[in-house]
């Protein structure tokens, strides 16, 4: 448990997405890889892999009970978990990116939804000193 809250649903995420074979481990060329897009990838990039960590079940779509719980799991980090909270994120979440509403959002979805939000994509375009 960090200072600030709950971090351990979030690292489960964080391992599941450099885990890109889902072995259970994380071996030098899944860190290597999976770190080299995080801090040097193009945003398409970074949101494809962003996008398999909030793909809890692995079925290649994001459903909002995922939304939810990938919210919660930073909320729970940050120290200021509300379910009604995550709830509502995930909802405004899925009115914007969710373009054919189907109450799934598609890899594609996700990475065009992102796109075209300034503020994620202005996070993705930083890049470490």
């Amino acid at each position: 448990m960090s200072s600030h809250g709950d971090a351990r649903a979030f690292a489960e995420h964080l391992f599941r997405g450099y885990d890109t074979d889902g072995d259970g481990e994380i071996d030098f060329q899944e860190f290597m890889c999976t770190l080299s897009i995080s801090t040097k990838g193009e945003p398409e990039e970074k949101l494809a892999w962003a996008f398999q960590m909030y793909d809890v079940n692995g079925d290649g779509s994001l459903t909002m009970n995922e939304a939810v719980e990938i919210i919660s799991a930073t909320q729970r980090m940050r120290g200021e978990h509300s379910r009604e909270a995550a709830e509502d994120i995930a909802q405004q979440i899925f009115v914007h990116m969710d373009k054919d509403r189907n109450a799934v959002l598609s890899q594609e979805e996700f990475i065009r939804g992102a796109q075209n939000t300034p503020a994620v994509m202005e996070l993705l375009q930083s890049r470490p000193s």
